[in-house]
């Protein structure tokens, strides 16, 4: 790859900044990371707390990282709530991810918040 391209894929990574929130005003094809787990059986005649089934729940806290066309990192950071906000990807915040900020949380934003999002004019 040359300068030029690793100055293109760079800039791509931080467009983000521009946004005033890094967790519910991204734009784009929203997608839901979930991951598969063991969950109670709640079907009408099973004993929730003595059976189980495979489902699926969202992310645990930690982190994300989707690589897009070969080249472009997105990374997130997942809340131990599920809630996901974008960070620079070669920047990890010390520390486990901060929760989403109340007024977040007041205004509705914590459902967006928990997708992450590709920008479908860009890689479409």
């Amino acid at each position: 790859m040359s300068i030029t391209q690793d100055i293109i894929n760079a800039v791509a990574e931080v467009d983000f900044l521009l946004t005033p929130c890094k967790a519910c005003q991204r734009q784009g094809l929203p997608i839901l990371p979930l991951r598969r787990a063991v969950v109670p059986d709640t079907r009408p005649g099973s004993d929730p707390v003595t059976q189980t089934r495979m489902g699926l729940r969202t992310l645990r806290s930690g982190y994300l990282y989707v690589l897009l066309d070969q080249r472009i990192w997105h990374a997130y950071e997942v809340t131990a709530q599920g809630h996901l906000r974008r960070f620079l990807p070669y920047e990890p915040n010390p520390g486990p991810p901060p929760s989403l900020p109340e007024h977040c949380v007041h205004e509705n934003h914590d459902i967006p918040s928990s997708f992450l999002n590709i920008d479908t004019d860009t890689y479409g």
